[in-house]
């Protein structure tokens, strides 16, 4: 299992590897915001976790074929700097 704080590099050496899936990279960081995020309030608005592991399987079928997407698969965090109504 990865470490959740581990590096960009680690996580795409491990994409790239076939040790980890984005399904499963996706569901470390989810399980991580479930449980911490209640506290910080940190991330404000998500996508429903079926939607983000849908978006993860696709991007393991793609990462197979893609070369020029060095960075599909991994998720990000989007921070918004102005209120959102």
């Amino acid at each position: 299992m990865m470490d959740p704080f581990a590096s960009l590099t680690t996580a795409l050496d491990l994409l790239a590897s076939g040790e980890i899936s984005s399904v499963k990279l996706c569901s470390l960081y989810l399980d991580r915001i479930a449980s911490v995020n209640p506290a910080i309030n940190a991330v404000v608005v998500h996508r429903p976790r079926e939607e983000v592991l849908a978006l993860a399987a696709a991007a393991d079928d793609l990462r197979k074929t893609c070369t020029e997407k060095p960075l599909l698969g991994i998720p990000i965090t989007i921070k918004l700097h102005v209120d959102v109504a």
